[in-house]
């Protein structure tokens, strides 16, 4: 990301982050720090990087037998309603089984690693920079209490539920989750 920044010739930015790209936003956010004007994550992965190594192994075999038991077409069919909530629409359903579908099974791979590898908590415990934490009602992946608790990592945060949408929140209900990111933006976060 620092890379990219420097190619685009951005000095500094606003970082947001879903899922695994929390944990990826906050890595960057704790080793660039002077580059980034406000953090937002959403629906944050905590990582497994502090629990034991056989839950680590556990957690690790488990995810990637299913896709190759599966297959990424499989997979997304069987799973992708899983990251939204039981109201969501159609198109939403469709966009996430259609991405879920396009799953790279070494890319997946290098995802799990890095999911078991970190530990959001740590991080978080260098960044001094306010974040904002936001969460699905709904979200079954990364649940609203686990979501909460990871706001309190942080010394500084403001935690916010977006009202029945699951996990794939900028998917599922993309104008609640655009208005809350201009609304953070717009704040000077």
């Amino acid at each position: 990301l620092a890379h990219f920044l420097d190619a685009k010739e951005i000095s500094s930015c606003h970082v947001v982050g879903h899922s695994l790209g929390a944990i990826i936003a906050c890595s960057f956010v704790r080793s660039f720090s002077n580059r980034v004007e406000s953090l937002m994550i959403a629906s944050p992965a905590g990582g497994y990087g502090s629990a034991p190594e056989d839950i680590q192994n556990e957690r690790r075999v488990a995810r990637i037998q299913l896709l190759e038991k599966l297959g990424p077409e499989r997979l997304a069919q069987e799973r992708h309603s899983f990251l939204l909530s039981e109201n969501a629409g159609k198109v939403a359903r469709e966009r996430v089984r259609n991405v879920m579908a396009q799953i790279r099974p070494a890319g997946y791979r290098q995802a799990v690693e890095l999911l078991i590898e970190s530990d959001i908590k740590h991080d978080a415990s260098e960044i001094s920079l306010p974040v904002f934490v936001v969460v699905g009602e709904a979200d079954k992946v990364t649940p609203l209490e686990e979501c909460r608790k990871i706001a309190t990592y942080f010394k500084k945060s403001n935690f916010q539920i977006l009202p029945d949408i699951g996990h794939a929140c900028y998917v599922e209900d993309p104008i609640c989750f655009n208005t809350v990111l201009i609304r953070h933006l717009e704040s000077g976060a």
